[in-house]
């Protein structure tokens, strides 16, 4: 690389760095998911555009970062109930249909098996598939 190309290359970079360098804190990942967003919304998934690249690595840079800071979701079929019902605000009332008040807290505690006709409803309810509510061999 020549003088003059690294020269251009510190002129650019320099105002740019803080929205493409490895996020080291939330904030930092906040503003280049932004960046990304804004970018997607005006190149979209032309793979010839001039900034397509730069799309990929703030992509690599933010999945990167959220692997190494965010923890893995609870995979339990337990845990995929919990989630499902904390996202979607519901009470053990919303999920009436898959038993008793006591047959739903032995699902959420994983003190019980989801059967087929509770795994058939929370798949019709949240388009889900089956094997999301199977227990791990």
């Amino acid at each position: 690389m020549t003088t003059a190309v690294q020269k251009k290359v510190i002129k650019h970079w320099t105002p740019i760095r803080h929205l493409v360098s490895i996020p080291k804190t939330d904030e930092q990942c906040a503003k280049m998911i932004e960046l990304l967003n804004n970018l997607l919304d005006e190149v979209g998934d032309n793979e010839g555009h001039p900034v397509y690249s730069l799309i990929e690595t703030l992509g690599t840079l933010i999945e990167d970062y959220e692997s190494k800071t965010i923890p893995e979701p609870e995979t339990t079929p337990a845990g995929i109930l919990q989630f499902l019902m904390e996202e979607n605000h519901l009470t053990t009332e919303d999920v009436r249909d898959l038993g008793t008040d006591q047959m739903i807290t032995d699902l959420l505690n994983g003190t019980r098996a989801f059967d087929v006709s509770q795994i058939t409803y929370l798949c019709k309810r949240f388009h889900l598939k089956p094997d999301v509510f199977l227990p791990l061999s």
